[in-house]
């Protein structure tokens, strides 16, 4: 607690507005919460989301902001400007995008910045936090699979989740275990994307 609070207190010291990211989860709302507690004001919070109601933060958000007693402001991301967005990003950024999520975020910091000049977020503060189970769990997980098709118990509900997520409930080794919980697209996809001399030689 006493390391969160001197943290987030070293970056509220600005003479431009702050503002804060805020979805809901575990790493946002305790840096909002400190953030709220040392200024004795609320930050204006800014919060991503998508027309799919089931798929969006809002009503998280919504809910902290509401502890808080803070403005939220929701910015809808429509599935199109994925699209539309990217070559531009990946631009700015010169590499490739890491992960979808920074569309949103691109679009998070253009609404945030029309108001604030500053933002405190959670981002990537998921392992200390224990905001993803993955960080968490995946070693546990990988010591209990199996590791042939041949070991695999069709009465395992474990192994049955394995089936649901990776479409196999087995793990070769702990190589094949960190590419199929950490890739966006299966390793399988990708090797159709590119020409068979140019993927061996990715090795």
């Amino acid at each position: 607690r006493e390391l969160i609070e001197k943290a987030v207190s070293e970056r509220l010291v600005s003479d431009v507005p702050v503002g804060a990211f805020l979805s809901g989860g575990v790493d946002s709302s305790v840096v909002t919460t400190v953030a709220t507690a040392v200024r004795g004001t609320p930050l204006p919070l800014f919060c991503a989301g998508t027309e799919k109601q089931s798929l969006n933060e809002f009503s998280h958000a919504q809910r902290m902001a509401s502890i808080l007693q803070a403005s939220l402001h929701n910015e809808t991301v429509r599935s199109e400007e994925f699209a539309s967005l990217w070559p531009a990003l990946t631009r700015f950024k010169g590499m490739p995008l890491s992960t979808p999520n920074e569309v949103s975020i691109y679009r998070l910091a253009s609404a945030l910045r029309k108001s604030c000049t500053v933002t405190l977020t959670g981002e990537g503060a998921d392992e200390l936090f224990g905001g993803y189970t993955q960080p968490q769990f995946g070693a546990f997980d990988f010591e209990r699979a199996a590791e042939s098709p041949e070991d695999v118990r069709v009465d395992d509900p474990l192994s049955y989740a394995f089936v649901m997520r990776f479409g196999r409930g087995f793990f070769y080794n702990d190589v094949d275990h960190f590419f199929l919980t950490n890739s966006w697209v299966p390793m399988a996809r990708k090797a159709e994307l590119f020409k068979p001399e140019i993927w061996k030689s990715l090795e």
